[in-house]
C-alpha cells in the first residue's frame, strides 16, 4: 500500500517569476491531451505568421459527443485583458461551437477527439498580439485555455545563449544577449512602448520580463546583463514512449492488462546532485503517434496507464512531488502527484496517457508556496534549452500591443 509523507526542498532553488494572466490549465480528469499543433508538428505555444494554420486538440474520456464552445480573447502585452472591442481584433464571432469531432475507432478507452482550427470561417484573428482560447462547457464553465500568438515582423531580433557572469551560478544557469534592430527608421520611445520577454521552452512558468533596456543606440536597442535574462538550466527531460501499448518501449520494465493497459517504467534515480549527462529529448513536448499511424493516430491511439516511479530521499511534511510535462501544461494536479512508498523506498503516479512519446521530470511544490514548483533533476548550464523572445511594441495612437518580432534560440552551442 502507497502512504503519503513529503519531501525536503530546502536545497532546491525555485523555477522564478509566475507572469501574468493566470491561465486556467488544469483539465478535469475526463478531459485529456490537449494541444496545439502546426504544420503536424506538437506545439506548446503557436505563434502564427501570414496563412498559418494551428489545430487545438482534445479528448473528452466520457465519449458522449459533448456539446462544447470556444471563446477567442485579446490581450496586452503583460497578458492582462485588452480594452479593444470584440470586432476590432476578430473577424467573425468570438464564440462558436466546436463541430468538429470524431470518436475513437477499436480502442479499450472510449473518448470523443475534437478539434478547433485557428483561424477558421467562423472566427480569424485580426491583429497581431497575444491571444488565448477558452474552451466552455455548455454551462459556460471553462474547462481548460490555451495561448496563442499572432505575429509579424517588423524589426529583426539577434542574440546567442551564454553562461553566466555570475560566477555562483556558472555551473547553473543560462543567459540571453539580445539585440533589436529597426528595419528602416528608428523605434521611438522604446523604454515605453517597447515590451520585450524570454520564454524557455514554451513554458509559462518560465516567461521572463518586460527585459529592461540596457542601451539604445537608434536604430539598434541592446538587451544585456540584467537579471531577468538569466534562466535556470534544469536539466535534460526524461522520456517515455507508449506507441505500442502491448509492448514495453526502452523504458518499460514490463507490460500487463486491466481494463487498460499498464506500463511499468523503470525507477528513476535522484538525479539532483549528479553530473550533467547529455540525452536528447523535445524539450518537454510530447508527440501523438502509433505504430500502426495510417494518417488517422488522433482517434486510433489509444489510452494506457502509465506507472512511473522514482527513486528519491524520504519526504517531509508540507511537501509534494509530481510528474510534469507539456502534456499537462506544467501544472500540479492531483492525477499527476506521486506518492511515497516505503515498501520500495520510491514515489509512485499511475497516469493515464495516450499512445506517443512524452518528456517529462520530477517537480515539487510545496503547501505553503503551491505557486511555486521546483524541479528535481537538478541544474546545469550545459542542458539544451530553447528561448523564444517575443517583442511587442504599441505605436502612437494604437490601442494594442503589436508582436512584431520573433525569434528562437538555443542553447545547445552555448557560448561563454
Amino acid at each position: 500500500m502507497i502512504h503519503r509523507f513529503w519531501f525536503c526542498s530546502l536545497f532546491f532553488v525555485g523555477l522564478g517569476q509566475v507572469f501574468g494572466q493566470n491561465f486556467p490549465q488544469q483539465t478535469p480528469a475526463h478531459i485529456q491531451s490537449v494541444f496545439f499543433e502546426v504544420a503536424g508538428q506538437m506545439d506548446p505555444f503557436p505563434i502564427l505568421e501570414a496563412n498559418e494554420i494551428a489545430t487545438l486538440h482534445f479528448d473528452d474520456l466520457q465519449a458522449q459527443e459533448t456539446d462544447y464552445f470556444y471563446t477567442i480573447r485579446y490581450f496586452d502585452h503583460d497578458w492582462t485583458p485588452s480594452l479593444l472591442f470584440e470586432n476590432e481584433y476578430l473577424q467573425g464571432l468570438a464564440q462558436n461551437r466546436v463541430s468538429e469531432f470524431t470518436n475513437a475507432v477499436n480502442t479499450l478507452q472510449p473518448y470523443t477527439h475534437y478539434t478547433i482550427q485557428i483561424p477558421n470561417e467562423e472566427c480569424k484573428p485580426l491583429l497581431s498580439g497575444n491571444y488565448l482560447i477558452e474552451v466552455e462547457d455548455i454551462d459556460g464553465n471553462i474547462i481548460f485555455s490555451r495561448p496563442f500568438a499572432i505575429a509579424q515582423n517588423r524589426v529583426s531580433v539577434a542574440g546567442g545563449v551564454y553562461r553566466s557572469v555570475d560566477l555562483e551560478k556558472f555551473q547553473t544557469h543560462q543567459r540571453l544577449q539580445l539585440s533589436i534592430r529597426a528595419l528602416d527608421r528608428p523605434i521611438r520611445q522604446p523604454e515605453e512602448r517597447l515590451h520585450v520577454y524570454v520564454v524557455q521552452n514554451k513554458r509559462w512558468d518560465k516567461i521572463q520580463g518586460p527585459i529592461p533596456i540596457h542601451f539604445n543606440r537608434g536604430m539598434q536597442i541592446d538587451f544585456r546583463l540584467d537579471p531577468s535574462l538569466s534562466f535556470n538550466g534544469e536539466n535534460e527531460f526524461l522520456f517515455v514512449d507508449t506507441k505500442d501499448v502491448r509492448v514495453p518501449g526502452p523504458q518499460t520494465a514490463f507490460v500487463e492488462r486491466e481494463d487498460l493497459y499498464i506500463a511499468h517504467l523503470h525507477p528513476d534515480p535522484f538525479l539532483a546532485q549528479s553530473p550533467y549527462t547529455w540525452t536528447g529529448d523535445i524539450n518537454g513536448r510530447f508527440m501523438i503517434t502509433t505504430l500502426q499511424d495510417y494518417g488517422y493516430r488522433h482517434h486510433i491511439a489509444d489510452y494506457s496507464w502509465v506507472h512511473f516511479s522514482y527513486i528519491a530521499p524520504p519526504p517531509n511534511t508540507n511537501d509534494r512531488i509530481y510528474v510534469l510535462g507539456h502534456f499537462n501544461a506544467f501544472q500540479p494536479a492531483p492525477a499527476y502527484e506521486m506518492l511515497y512508498n516505503p515498501d520500495s523506498s520510491t514515489y509512485e503516479a499511475y497516469v493515464r496517457l495516450k499512445q506517443g512519446l512524452y518528456n517529462y521530470q520530477y517537480f515539487l511544490q510545496n503547501d505553503l508556496s503551491p505557486d511555486r514548483i521546483t524541479p528535481l533533476s537538478g541544474q546545469h548550464a550545459q542542458t539544451e534549452n530553447e528561448y523564444t523572445v517575443l517583442v511587442y511594441y504599441k505605436g502612437f495612437g494604437d490601442l494594442n500591443d503589436a508582436l512584431i518580432a520573433v525569434q528562437s534560440f538555443s542553447s545547445f552551442d552555448l557560448l561563454n
